[in-house]
């Protein structure tokens, strides 16, 4: 099951991701997986970062060895946001601990990009609740590199699908 993905080392820089950036990956479950890989390496995503995405072929194949490397990668910790349902006031998280391990990636470098969009822990608790769509377009929109009032220092669009498979399952366990 070898396939040259060469390629598309520039995609996957472009998108966010890197060896390490890949093992935590494999920690995540298997839809999620599967919707990183089909979001970000194939159709409008790839095109929107300037590159030609990956066939459906290569983007299997890249799951099926990413898979593989589940067991060589440290376990994800459970999102430190408190549910929509608490007083995320009283939860004592604050967004820089939080944002230490977002589905397994330290975001901790975005704190002041997310600030200035906006964004608190009341708040990202509070989007849980949204239907995954607006979540999507609302980061995307604030977040990424092009987004109004980012310039040019956005996350990668691989840091913000994490961010929002974290504030999905907060809402989902709330």
């Amino acid at each position: 099951m070898s396939i040259d993905l060469s390629a598309h080392h520039a995609l996957m820089d472009a998108q966010g991701f890197s060896v390490p950036r890949l093992g935590v990956v494999a920690t995540w479950g298997r839809e999620a997986i599967q919707e990183t890989l089909s979001r970000l390496l194939m159709g409008s995503e790839p095109a929107a970062a300037g590159r030609k995405g990956m066939t459906a072929m290569e983007v299997i194949t890249l799951e099926l060895a990413i898979r593989k490397l589940k067991g060589s990668s440290l376990p994800r910790a459970r999102p430190a946001l408190p549910p929509p349902a608490s007083n995320p006031s009283h939860s004592g998280t604050t967004l820089p601990a939080f944002l230490k391990n977002v589905m397994g990636l330290d975001l901790r470098a975005h704190h002041e990009l997310l600030q200035a969009q906006g964004f608190d822990v009341a708040r990202l608790s509070g989007i849980a609740t949204w239907d995954r769509k607006n979540i999507q377009e609302l980061f995307t929109r604030s977040l990424t590199g092009d987004g109004p009032g980012v310039g040019g220092r956005g996350m990668t669009a691989l840091e913000v699908l994490a961010l929002e498979f974290a504030i999905r399952s907060v809402g989902k366990a709330g």
